[in-house]
């Protein structure tokens, strides 16, 4: 099971040090997810939760945001993410 692959997340400038951390860290970890190979309900189920826990990461991130186009670049990211949990669960669903 293969994801569509995302931009990689980039930290502004302005950005404080640990938002800068924390998009950097949510990049590789969709980045890791990407290349699992998903087959068992177990792996699923294990993407799922980290999917959901970057999900809620980025949404809580969003809301400390001052720059306009980071936020925009995380939301757009975030609703990647929300995909990529339709299509794992689906996934679980059928196997």
């Amino acid at each position: 099971m293969k994801f569509p692959r995302i931009r990689q997340l980039k930290a502004e400038p302005e950005l404080r040090p640990r938002a800068a951390l924390a998009l950097s860290s949510m990049a590789a970890a969709l980045s890791e997810i990407r290349n699992w190979r998903l087959e068992t309900k177990e792996e699923l189920r294990q993407a799922v939760l980290l999917l959901d826990l970057l999900n809620h990461q980025a949404r809580l991130l969003i809301d400390q945001l001052g720059d306009t186009r980071t936020r925009e670049q995380l939301v757009a990211h975030s609703s990647v993410i929300e995909q990529m949990l339709e299509i794992a669960r689906h996934k679980i669903s059928q196997i």
